[in-house]
């Protein structure tokens, strides 16, 4: 029995320092890769343009190295691992260089209002594209009516009634679960009273008996 809840407890330690730290590493990913398609926009535009383009970065400053340099547009690592960067003509800031040849500040407005706009139009290709493999992999999301449950915590009245996770919660003391809401509502007006829950676990539909009470979250 010690032996278990040691375990238990430090299963529960483990998942609280992983959880946060995995959702961290993730929000970062995507942030980073957010940045970079973000500039990235704002080169392929920019050159197009005709703006003159001093650097191209993967990562931001401090630099770590210069890894090619081409048509003289210097592609760098920097240390900072979040997206990247680009730097047009003027922005070194030397006043003298703002205003110069093939800068993007003295670009007319019919070529900088596009180089400005890339940037936010090829987030907004991405998501797309990410929404579309998503769509052709899982399918479309459909509504089910259901509500499946995560997880259920030892010592609550959803573990005494014997709910699972994975078990998708149908109806709750006669009326459809179509939201959290109804489960709050429910459980509200008949606190401390037996009702019945009706849930599909492995495809087939179980009645289980569920007493609403006060519980302490782990």
């Amino acid at each position: 029995m010690l032996t278990t809840t040691l375990n238990t407890l430090w299963s529960q330690l483990i998942s609280g320092i992983l959880d946060p730290l995995l959702t961290t590493l993730v929000f970062l990913i995507m942030l980073s890769l957010l940045v970079f398609v973000h500039e990235l926009g704002h080169l392929w535009v920019g050159l197009r343009m005709g703006i003159k383009v001093e650097e191209f970065g993967i990562g931001f400053p401090p630099r770590a190295l210069v890894l090619f340099e081409r048509n003289g547009i210097k592609y760098t690592l920097n240390w900072l691992p979040l997206g990247g960067f680009v730097r047009f003509a003027g922005m070194d800031g030397e006043k003298d260089a703002v205003y110069s040849s093939g800068s993007l500040a003295a670009a007319p407005p019919w070529r900088k209002i596009p180089v400005m706009l890339a940037g936010p139009l090829m987030n907004f290709i991405l998501a797309v594209v990410i929404f579309a493999v998503l769509f052709a992999t899982t399918g479309i999301p459909t509504p089910t009516g259901r509500m499946e449950i995560s997880n259920v915590f030892p010592n609550t009245p959803a573990a005494m009634a014997g709910f699972q996770p994975g078990d998708e919660l149908v109806s709750l003391d006669g009326q459809p679960v179509t939201s959290e809401q109804v489960i709050r509502d429910v459980a509200r007006k008949r606190l401390g009273s037996m009702i019945e829950a009706v849930v599909v676990r492995n495809g087939s539909e179980l009645t289980l008996n569920v007493t609403p009470g006060p519980w302490t979250a782990p």
